[in-house]
């Protein structure tokens, strides 16, 4: 059975977005960087594979490894991308459950931080003012994945519910058609 491609206006529009950031991208290596995130986005969930619990875990593993890169070669820690470590951490936070997200909050945030190992003490003071910066962009990643998460599950509730309901809503129209059935004989 073949699978069809069902174009939706989010990949549309994310297409244009990240068509936007590579435009505005300033060599083709930071272009490269991004392209190769645009593609994990708008494969994610339409590779049979990639709807597995592995398949989620290996798309937010090369996300992760692709912000990292992009990142670093744009200046690390003060790097104006340190935001799209919003992408695996939503992705995580959509399909791999809170221990997922946790994780992958941690993995990022530590990942970030991983840049002021190449900032030189002895030259560089970093105030106190920056200090909170750097401390609030970490928390704002990890509240941002466990509202996402939060999201989610209710989500999968509600249409857990609803999907309740439809399979009630079935068995009692079954039991009404035979009900019928048997008033006819």
């Amino acid at each position: 059975m073949s699978r069809r491609f069902n174009l939706r206006i989010q990949d549309v529009l994310l297409t244009v977005m990240f068509g936007a950031l590579i435009f505005l991208a300033h060599n083709i290596r930071e272009k490269s960087l991004l392209l190769a995130l645009a593609v994990l986005q708008l494969v994610e969930g339409r590779i049979p594979f990639l709807t597995t619990l592995w398949g989620r875990t290996i798309s937010v593993v090369l996300q992760l490894i692709v912000v990292y890169l992009l990142i670093g070669y744009t200046e690390g820690i003060v790097s104006s991308y340190y935001l799209m470590l919003l992408l695996p951490l939503v992705s995580a936070a959509s399909y791999l459950g809170m221990a997922g997200t946790l994780a992958t909050s941690i993995v990022a945030i530590a990942a970030y931080l991983s840049f002021l190992r190449f900032v030189d003490f002895k030259e560089v003071f970093i105030p106190p003012e920056q200090q909170h910066i750097l401390a609030i962009r970490c928390l704002v990643l990890a509240i941002a994945a466990v509202l996402v998460n939060s999201l989610g599950a209710a989500i999968r509730a509600q249409s857990a519910r609803y999907k309740s309901t439809a399979e009630q809503l079935a068995a009692a129209n079954q039991s009404l058609l035979a009900a019928e059935a048997a008033m006819r004989r």
